[in-house]
């Protein structure tokens, strides 16, 4: 064998190796950040797993409708996201590992608001609370249970009690079994139907959507580029704000929830190093911030934590992360992050409209609100190079002097004055 061939087997061989090791090093890495975030979680939290899924419900006196369940957030989840009959009615749950009970705001297309908080005991979940009709503003004690739960089967019921909880009346009951013909992914939450009006909700559930949007992040705890996607999830305009922030390796969620009842947003966050947060707060001035205590992972003891959003405006906003080590007179900053909107979003839906023997067509779905340029790109040798700027909103172009029954590469990407955005990829062979 020739002894140039032989060397390029040697490196071939050698690079596969080291790859497969990389890759196996890095999914080694991510499984044991995931680990740190779900060893922070008590078993408790995982109580309302079993709900997790698609359901198709038996509804007493009403037919049937579907259920869908998922988790958000990582280690395993930190909230329960319910999407029912198609959007009509929405929930969020979240354990408390201060109070040591579950959480869960609902809210419909009645209007109907219930804040209900309990816990799993003898195989039952109950939950116990508030049902607001936000149309009338009356107010009833409500109780729901999960009963009979089984892998693939449940009961449920919701009572109201018109007399502050000494007797309950069932107003909804109905059976799920559990549907394995569908699924769905607990990071890719259907989000609720939000076809009614904010206003229909109390404006205090509103006072946290100016974090909603995509964020390009700066913090000093990161050397890569982060990122921050903040959604709505629920009817109303929204019941919870989600929060995915990610860097390289490193992976923070957190839910926020606003409750009428006690008056507060309740704030849950949980990362890959394994922090969780649990704190409470609401808006002061400008300002939103929340404080409460946890198990601090640096020095191993239990400390007082801030939270604040703070220089808040439609394009930028300011994070801080606060501890106390005396009860809150002083704060010593333990990390801060600066959240600035990002305008220009990957091209969707990029394809060839029409290929030709010396031309092609190219189509995209304009995916940026704010992007001053279109650049379509073509791959030369191993270098993507600019060969064609389109203007503000452009959705296609043309590409012309081409070689016929020729392989191409190209992609195309938004730009504003700072930067680009990543660009969407497409192969074409010319007739």
């Amino acid at each position: 064998m020739n002894k140039a061939i032989r060397l390029v087997i040697i490196f071939v061989a050698v690079s596969l190796i080291f790859i497969c090791g990389l890759s196996a090093v890095t999914s080694h890495i991510s499984a044991q950040t995931e680990d740190k975030a779900a060893a922070a979680l008590p078993p408790e939290a995982r109580q309302f797993d079993f709900w997790l899924g698609n359901w198709n419900g038996v509804i007493a006196g009403s037919g049937s409708a579907p259920n869908s369940i998922t988790a958000f957030g990582v280690g395993g989840g930190i909230a329960i996201l319910e999407s029912f009959a198609g959007g009509s009615g929405t929930s969020v749950s979240f354990y408390s590992v201060k109070d040591q009970k579950w959480y869960q705001t609902w809210f419909d297309s009645d209007q109907l608001l219930i804040e209900v908080t309990g816990e799993f005991q003898n195989g039952r979940m109950v939950l116990t609370g508030q049902e607001t009709r936000t149309t009338t503003g009356a107010k009833l004690v409500g109780r729901e249970s999960w009963f009979n739960i089984s892998d693939n089967r449940y009961d449920f019921t919701y009572e109201v009690s018109p007399n502050g909880g000494q007797t309950f009346q069932t107003a909804f009951s109905a059976r799920f079994t559990r549907n394995t013909a569908s699924s769905s992914s607990p990071e890719e939450s259907a989000v609720g139907s939000q076809n009614l009006a904010p206003a229909m909700l109390p404006s205090n559930f509103r006072q946290l959507d100016f974090l909603t949007g995509d964020w390009e992040v700066t913090t000093q705890d990161c050397q890569s580029a982060a990122t921050a996607n903040v959604t709505l999830f629920g009817q109303g305009g929204g019941i919870a704000v989600l929060e995915d922030f990610r860097c390289g390796g490193y992976r923070g969620t957190s839910v926020s929830m606003y409750n009428t009842v006690t008056d507060k947003w309740h704030y849950m966050w949980l990362d890959t190093d394994g922090l969780l947060l649990e704190l409470t707060g609401n808006r002061q001035g400008d300002d939103m911030v929340f404080e409460g205590e946890f198990d601090d992972p640096v020095s191993g003891q239990t400390r007082l934590a801030r939270v604040t959003y703070d220089r808040i405006s439609g394009s930028a906003i300011d994070r801080k992360f606060e501890v106390s080590e005396d009860g809150g007179q002083t704060w010593a900053i333990r990390r801060t992050d600066h959240y600035a909107k990002a305008t220009v979003f990957q091209p969707e839906a990029f394809k060839a409209n029409k290929i030709k023997s010396s031309k092609v067509k190219l189509g995209w779905t304009d995916n940026s609100p704010a992007e001053n340029r279109f650049e379509v790109l073509q791959l030369q040798g191993d270098q993507w190079v600019v060969v064609k700027t389109y203007s503000a909103n452009t959705t296609s172009a043309t590409i012309k002097r081409l070689q016929s029954g020729t392989e191409y590469r190209f992609a195309v990407r938004a730009c504003d004055s700072d930067r680009c955005s990543a660009q969407a990829e497409i192969t074409v062979t010319t007739r």
